[in-house]
């Protein structure tokens, strides 16, 4: 079941019979002149004026009025009009959801976070019907407007399907299918990393960069690819797996059920893990009264712990980067990437984790290929899962991606 204002804008879509080329470049270029759009697009400069005034008249466009560009001469531009129709995300967490809704241009207009809701327990998917309906009765008059809405599901899931592997079996069906009926509304189901990675890339513009890993170090570890500009999804949509690569001959047991997987050494479960096993030994942190007391240990006490320089939390976050160098050395060597964006909660590690992983790589890969790649931080005041997820949903509207 979808929405009347999905339908009607699928069908203004297919009245305008619009170039996907032209939508892709207003989607990454902001304001753009015909002559811009020719030159982008291979068309004709009246080609592309004409398309302009066609997207324009059907209410996806909007004139901008001349503006001076690099030469002397002012030229007439255009953009997405942002109130052609209104995007939403959910980006699902272990303890809580976070909800948004964003206009045609990908600006937030609607933010609604912190919203408690318990990813492992019974009855999940309820509760995130709940949550999801809770927050849209808020959004007023946005919600009323929503074409469609991308849901950020942790672990592996079928972008094509919506199904969920590993989490919502409560719902009875495909995930995606069973939100759609709930909602009213057209509904993706999308891995975090991956959304996070398409966020990052357009919201921060790097479309200079062809080929970028995101790597989300959260409770687990997943990747997101840029390759050639484009999100990967690979064949059956489930590329990106990089936590569940077998890399060790440790014997602890991975959540997918293999031995070994990179995300037993390098991950926020893997830092938990160390923590009470060294607090065990008789190391001492500024977290050993929440261990004694039993008290749950969750990832922003790890990293808070870090930002009050506890030696115990410092040695194993830079053991966990050490560990995780290796797999992104890999990745680099098959790939060679322009960049690697660490992202996710463990990240705000912040310069700890990021030499630990830098020294990895390059003691792990190949310096002829690892030479141009920059290893970087991602950008944490983004919001990049929730822009993401309205990214996405606008642009697999769109068909651009």
């Amino acid at each position: 079941m979808v929405s009347q204002a999905f339908r009607e804008f699928k069908e203004k879509i297919s009245e305008t019979g619009f170039s996907a080329a032209i939508i892709e470049n207003l989607v990454r270029n902001g304001a753009v002149s015909a002559g811009t759009l020719a030159k982008a697009t291979g068309m004709s400069i009246p080609t592309a004026t004409k398309a302009m005034e066609k997207l324009i008249k059907n209410g996806l466009v909007i004139d901008c009025g001349k503006q001076r560009g690099t030469s002397s001469r002012s030229s007439k531009t255009y953009a997405l009009n942002p109130a052609a129709g209104y995007f939403a995300g959910v980006e699902i967490h272990r303890h809580h959801i976070e909800v948004g809704i964003s206009d045609m241009s990908g600006n937030l207009v609607y933010e609604s976070g912190g919203i408690p809701f318990l990813l492992e327990e019974d009855g999940a998917y309820e509760a995130l019907c709940g949550c999801i309906k809770g927050a849209f009765a808020q959004a007023g008059k946005y919600a009323a407007g929503i074409i469609a809405c991308t849901i950020s599901v942790p672990g592996r899931v079928h972008n094509g399907s919506g199904e969920s592997f590993n989490y919502f079996a409560d719902a009875g069906k495909p995930l995606g299918a069973a939100l759609e009926e709930r909602l009213g509304m057209k509904v993706y189901i999308d891995n975090d990393s991956r959304i996070i990675c398409y966020g990052e890339y357009l919201r921060r513009r790097l479309f200079e960069f062809r080929n970028i890993l995101y790597i989300n170090v959260n409770w687990g570890l997943g990747m997101g690819l840029i390759l050639d500009g484009k999100l990967y999804y690979g064949s059956t949509g489930l590329a990106g797996e990089l936590g569940h690569i077998t890399m060790f001959d440790n014997e602890i047991f991975c959540r997918c059920g293999k031995k070994g997987c990179l995300e037993t050494e390098a991950s926020g479960f893997a830092a938990k893990r160390l923590l009470l096993a060294k607090h065990a030994a008789g190391a001492r942190s500024t977290l050993s009264k929440k261990i004694e007391n039993n008290e749950e240990i969750v990832l922003d006490d790890l990293i808070n712990a870090i930002r009050s320089e506890d030696m115990l939390m410092i040695e194993i976050i830079e053991e966990i980067g050490n560990q995780l160098g290796k797999g992104v050395a890999a990745m680099i060597n098959i790939f060679n990437p322009d960049r690697v964006i660490l992202g996710g909660e463990l990240a705000k590690a912040g310069e700890y984790l990021r030499m630990a992983v830098v020294g990895s790589v390059r003691k792990y890969s190949i310096s002829i290929v690892n030479r141009e790649t920059s290893i970087e931080l991602a950008d944490t005041a983004l919001n990049a899962n929730l822009l993401g997820c309205c990214f996405i949903a606008r642009d697999r509207t769109l068909g651009i991606i």
